[in-house]
């Protein structure tokens, strides 16, 4: 199978950080490949860059229908955004786009 260049990209990231968390990891490689090989956006490789998350994070506690009930609510949405992938963190900011226009800049459609 000939792979283009995200998908090789991808490839690469997974073999890297499996080989540096092998046994602590939950999934197996070879799901993760394929995933980069059939629907990458079920991986975190957009929402990467230095303080995105942050940025994202914070809008969304803007929202009415956010209800995070702890000592440090950002931490709380932060820790939640962490452990999603691509598409879910798109999902939620069209989402709550509706109630926090902001959160449109951070869809897919719109360039970061």
């Amino acid at each position: 199978v000939v792979l283009d260049e995200k998908q090789k990209s991808a490839y690469d990231h997974i073999i890297d950080m499996y080989k540096a968390v092998w046994k602590r990891r939950r999934t197996h490689v070879f799901t993760e490949l394929r995933k980069a090989a059939n629907h990458p956006l079920l991986l975190r490789r957009i929402y990467n860059k230095e303080g995105v998350l942050h940025k994202i994070a914070r809008l969304l506690l803007v929202s009415p229908d956010m209800r995070v009930e702890c000592a440090n609510p950002l931490d709380k949405v932060m820790e939640m955004l962490d452990k999603m992938s691509d598409f879910e963190i798109h999902n939620w900011c069209v989402q709550e786009s509706e109630l926090v226009p902001q959160l449109r800049q951070y869809t897919l459609d719109a360039p970061m």
